[in-house]
């Protein structure tokens, strides 16, 4: 009669050493540090994304991306942080803006001056046009110059329940008379801004805008 083999013993689950540095160093264990992935700086994030090196400092200096100066003046990127950051960016709902002016140069200005935002922007060519989009899209947010269609808006978008606490800012290239300021006040219009005739606006005017509108320089 042949001798049996013996069974081979059952490999039961791998154990995992858990262990602090503090114990291993009592124990004699040498751990070794999980390699990190390399950091970036903000054009390799910029190509990774397909955008530009200054829009990713931007997304810095507003505090939309963590990152760290080195001593040299460099930014440095971890990758879960721009991973984090589109994300969050492509999960969070876009803010719709209406921009409404009768003067085709005046819209043109303020259209510019939101471009590059991360909302949606919502630009009627006439006044049927925008009164349509304000019924149907409810903006976030509205930007409409000071004339007689812009007024119509500004009321109309107090008369619409969805709508009645949406941020409403007026621009215009002169200053409000005492009765259309007073008109402000009893549609509660957020803000008003006097525009340089014929020239861009200025930075400072359009971080103003974004804030008053509630929407992130």
């Amino acid at each position: 009669m042949k001798p049996s083999k013996p069974s081979p013993k059952r490999k039961g689950p791998k154990k995992h050493l858990d262990m602090n540095r503090a114990e291993a160093n009592r124990l004699g264990v040498v751990i070794q540090a999980r390699p990190t992935a390399p950091l970036l700086s903000p054009n390799d994030a910029a190509k990774l994304l397909g955008v530009t090196g200054a829009g990713i400092k931007q997304w810095i200096k507003s505090g939309k991306l963590p990152a760290v100066k080195s001593s040299n003046g460099y930014w440095h990127i971890a990758p879960a942080d721009l991973e984090a950051a589109v994300r969050h960016r492509t999960e969070a709902p876009r803010k719709r803006v209406l921009v409404y002016a009768r003067d085709p140069e005046l819209r043109q200005r303020l259209l510019a001056c939101l471009a590059g935002q991360d909302v949606d922007l919502i630009a009627p060519i006439s006044l049927t046009d925008a009164l349509l989009k304000l019924a149907q899209l409810h903006p976030n947010a509205l930007l409409l110059a000071a004339d007689d269609g812009g007024w119509v808006l500004a009321q109309k978008a107090r008369q619409t329940a969805p709508l009645r606490g949406s941020p409403v800012v007026l621009v215009a290239e002169r200053d409000l008379s005492d009765q259309e300021t007073a008109r402000a006040l009893s549609l509660r219009i957020q803000g008003f801004q006097r525009l340089m005739a014929g020239k861009p606006i200025a930075p400072e005017q359009v971080r103003i805008l974004l804030q008053t509108l509630c929407v992130e320089a």
